[in-house]
């Protein structure tokens, strides 16, 4: 599977969505990552498969490829 690079998805993220991509690639739960930026958990992984709608990967560790290869690491 080859994840292409395409910088013009990044500008389709919201702040907030490039914030929880940084946070999931430190490791973080959806849990952890919903107290820190005071939300509800659903509410984080429903941005999350936003995310990966937004970036066309499949799963998170596809999402922290995609966004070192797109510069947002």
């Amino acid at each position: 599977m080859e994840i292409k690079s395409n910088r013009e998805k990044t500008t389709e993220l919201t702040e907030r969505e490039k914030l929880i991509i940084k946070y999931i690639a430190a490791g973080w739960t959806d849990d952890a990552i919903s107290n820190e930026i005071g939300c509800a958990t659903p509410t984080v992984r429903q941005s999350v498969s936003r995310i990966l709608q937004k970036t066309d990967v499949f799963n998170r560790p596809a999402l922290i490829f995609w966004a070192c290869k797109n510069g947002l690491m």
